[in-house]
């Protein structure tokens, strides 16, 4: 695998040195074509002198007001499937163009989506980050770190789902592609299943490739290197071969260390290094058979991946083109925990390949892709080493009648995960124990109208059929716009969105060996569960104040149930009866426990409120800036209080009730209890009513109430860009449910139990409220080609973000940017 990494990189260089033989010299603007002309990006666009920019606004029949607005007003397609300007999106959309990215000096994807509003960004281990839109986060509360994951936002490459559908949600490091390989990002806030399907409950981010502009060769990419061992090589080759075929080579690298070195463990409440840690025992559960050393080979690593892409597009006529996209990705971090471990932190390692093909022919929209390999999601403990294989089908035709256009269409997804190459199958040692399908088969349809050329109706309904459970959901939008005129368009649209299964929650069929011999804990799927599903009403505005000023404004309101969450149901206990057959004293503690909880849906409903801002002003062609907001409240009601470990314990404290009633009648004289063919006798109970006692409301304070940013960016001479950013956010608590364990084996309980206090361990995590700085400074010191430094947290600030997870400091970096 590696070795088609490198080849790509070889390929790229190798093609790069011929690039100042084979390009022609760049010709003036004045003797450029229309066509040539619509290539330019905005930062083109200010670095061109004024003579320049007034031919470009000639040729195009623009005035200077007017190509300011190229930058404030967007290109967008996802929100409609169909291109037309931000300013007329009918959804709550938010397009980050590829001189945004690359400007902020983001180093990576995730991080750059604190570049948009309505977007939650943590960041847990040095480049490694959590990411939210509009929250719904730790969700139920008091559960495993697994429910903090973002599972309800659909992240597409090219309209291409790149899914986790073990656990739910998306590995940002197992993305194949990296920020040179992007064009622009487009994100979409509030249910959009309707559009993209299952899982794109609270929004979805499609991520927009490249596209080659013409047959020349042209070589990019950036070199930077930095602070915490921190590496990030990106590099690219495009070229076209005659007129109709271009192709793109891409592949990137990055390395980071992580900003600690040690690792907390909930059962002592207590940090420890890596030497500590191979000799450490666990008492919640033990690693992985191999022991430290090999789970953590490389205690102090937060981020490693490579990656290699190949993108061809072939336009075979006016009406038809095609575009085949392939590539692959190693990568390994460091990163939160999914289970009940003893451990904050586990490594997760990923080796995949995908394909996709889009086709647009006569009105018709055809795409497939197909994506596999191996993902190890918790290589902290056994059990958890999957095959996946996901492939998406979709078919959808486009049809104009004169104000309406309707675009109807079917797809296919199936996502197959295989475990049992790792795991020992008898003893159900692995999560799913064999080979498990989810399939979902849809028809869709979406019509567009604009009636009296000021009112814009749009209705999308869907329905999935899927094969786990076996229903049919349907999910929909109403949409509609009015444009008080050209500029002022004012919005409302209602919403569905439903989430789909996942292998965990459905096919889950785990014996966690929480103590070797002694207790074993039994996780088991759902297969007749309701999927979690929101609704949403919205109202917004946007506005152009001024030709060079864009505002909008957009307030939520949306409503979420059917959480699935794991539940203690049931517990044995055996206990050994021998000594007492010899006359001597019962013992106090069980021999053996096996407790058993399934997967259910919760009364749980989570309600959201709140408004988004969004101001752009470009101030002149060297300076523009943004600063936007959230200002949000989630409620939840029916929130069942009690953690897992509290129900497992009561069940614990039943079962031996049991035990000790049976002891009582022994000592009054009934010996009736004690087993006559066997030493051992089991004490089970079942407990499926708990969750009707013990519910409350509350504010759910996972989510901050207040989050935003800003964003200046000033350019000079045409050779100097400088650009700070500000990422902020209020203070937020995580409630979880292993933190009422925290303390249980400390040596204050094990030495002392009188004087132990459990009000000191608390179930509340509080993350305090944080501004992150960032700054980027480059200078183009021969064309295109540019060096630069780049502070990420500038003040190093070193809250953490993260329940648990790693302080998060400084990062400094300097680089090279290269374009010929």
């Amino acid at each position: 695998m590696k070795k088609i990494y490198i080849l790509i990189f070889i390929i790229s260089f190798v093609l790069s040195q011929g690039v100042g033989l084979a390009q022609e010299v760049s010709k003036a603007v004045s003797e450029m074509t229309k066509e040539e002309l619509s290539q330019f990006s905005y930062q083109d666009l200010l670095n061109l002198s004024l003579e320049d920019l007034m031919v470009v606004a000639n040729k195009f029949g623009l005035s200077a007001d007017e190509i300011m607005e190229y930058f404030l007003n967007k290109d967008v397609t996802s929100a409609s499937k169909r291109a037309e300007k931000s300013l007329n999106s009918p959804l709550s959309t938010t397009v980050l163009s590829r001189d945004e990215i690359l400007n902020s000096g983001a180093t990576s994807i995730p991080e750059a989506l604190r570049l948009v509003p309505g977007m939650i960004v943590r960041e847990k281990t040095n480049g490694n980050y959590d990411v939210h839109i509009r929250g719904n986060d730790n969700m139920p509360p008091k559960g495993m770190f697994v429910y903090s994951e973002n599972s309800i936002s659909l992240i597409m490459i090219d309209g291409r789902p790149v899914y986790n559908y073990a656990f739910g949600g998306t590995f940002w490091e197992s993305l194949p592609v990296d920020l040179n390989d992007i064009e622009r990002i487009e994100v979409i806030r509030g249910p959009s299943s309707a559009l993209y399907g299952p899982n794109a409950v609270s929004g979805a981010i499609n991520l927009i490739t490249r596209t080659v502009e013409n047959k020349k060769i042209h070589t990019d990419g950036q070199l930077q290197m930095g602070t915490n061992n921190s590496k990030i090589l990106n590099g690219g080759v495009s070229f076209g071969m005659g007129e109709k075929l271009k192709v793109r080579l891409s592949g990137n690298y990055s390395h980071f260390d992580r900003f600690e070195k040690e690792f907390y463990v909930f059962d002592y409440n207590k940090k420890y290094s890596a030497e500590e840690m191979s000799t450490l025992r666990l008492p919640t559960g033990l690693l992985a058979e191999e022991g430290f050393d090999k789970v953590f080979p490389n205690p102090e690593l937060a981020l490693e991946k490579y990656a290699g892409n190949a993108f061809i597009r072939y336009d075979a006529s006016k009406d038809i083109g095609i575009d085949l996209s392939f590539g692959a990705q190693k990568s390994d971090i460091i990163s939160s925990t999914l289970g009940n471990n003893s451990l904050s932190i586990v490594g997760r390692e990923s080796s995949t390949q995908y394909a996709d093909i889009r086709i647009k022919a006569y009105g018709f929209h055809f795409q497939s892709n197909y994506m596999y390999g191996e993902q190890d999601l918790q290589r902290t403990y056994t059990g958890f080493h999957v095959q996946p294989q996901v492939l998406n089908n979709t078919l959808e035709y486009e049809q104009t009648f004169g104000s309406l256009v309707i675009r109807p269409g079917i797809s296919l997804q199936k996502s197959i995960y295989n475990d049992e190459k790792w795991v020992d199958i008898s003893t159900n040692s692995g999560y799913l124990n064999g080979s498990q399908t989810l399939t979902s088969i849809a028809y869709f349809l979406r019509a567009d109208y604009k009636l009296f050329e000021k009112l814009r109706l749009i209705a999308a309904i869907r329905g999935d059929k899927y094969n786990k459970p076996e229903v049919t959901k349907v999910t929909y939008q109403f949409i509609s716009s009015y444009d008080i005129d050209e500029n002022n368009v004012i919005r409302a649209g209602y919403s569905r969105a439903n989430r789909g299964a996942f292998m965990a929650d459905t096919y889950a069929n785990y014996y966690w060996k929480v103590v070797p011999g002694y207790y074993t804990m039994h996780y088991e799927g759902n297969q007749n569960m309701d999927l979690p599903t929101m609704d949403m009403f919205e109202l917004g505005y946007r506005t152009k104040i001024l030709k060079n000023i864009l505002f909008e404004i957009e307030a939520f309101h949306s409503e979420m149930k059917n959480f699935i969450f794991y539940t203690p149901d049931a517990m044995t206990m055996d206990f050994d009866f021998a000594p007492i057959k010899n006359g001597l004293a019962p013992n106090q503690a069980p021999s053996r426990i096996q407790s058993h909880g399934q997967y259910q849906n919760l009364d749980l409903k989570s309600v959201q409120n709140g408004i988004t801002a969004n101001l752009s002003i470009a101030v002149n062609t060297q300076l523009n800036f943004r600063v936007f907001g959230t200002i949000q409240k989630t409620k939840i009601s029916n929130f069942y209080e009690r953690t897992i470990w509290d129900d497992f314990s009561y069940l614990q404290n039943a079962c031996a009730a049991q035990y000790m009633g049976d002891l009582m009648k022994i000592a009054g004289g009934d010996f009736s209890p004690i087993p006559q063919t066997s030493d051992i006798k089991s004490y089970s109970i079942n407990y499926t009513t708990f969750r009707d006692s013990s519910k409350t409301s509350m504010t759910h304070k996972s989510t901050p109430s207040f989050y935003g940013g800003l964003v200046i960016d000033y350019s000079f001479k045409k050779k100097l860009n400088v650009n700070s950013s500000f990422y902020f956010y209020t203070e937020q608590t995580m409630l979880h449910n292993k933190i009422n364990d925290i303390g249980r084996y400390s040596d204050a309980y094990i030495n002392n139990q009188a004087a132990y206090k459990p009000e000191l361990f608390k179930e509340v995590y509080t993350m305090e409220p944080k501004v992150i700085i960032n700054l980027k400074v480059s200078y183009k010191f021969w064309k295109d080609n540019s060096i630069f430094i780049n502070a990420r947290n500038l003040m190093n600030d070193t809250k953490k973000e993260f329940a648990f997870m790693d302080q998060v400091k400084g990062l400094y970096l300097a680089g090279i940017n290269f374009n010929f």
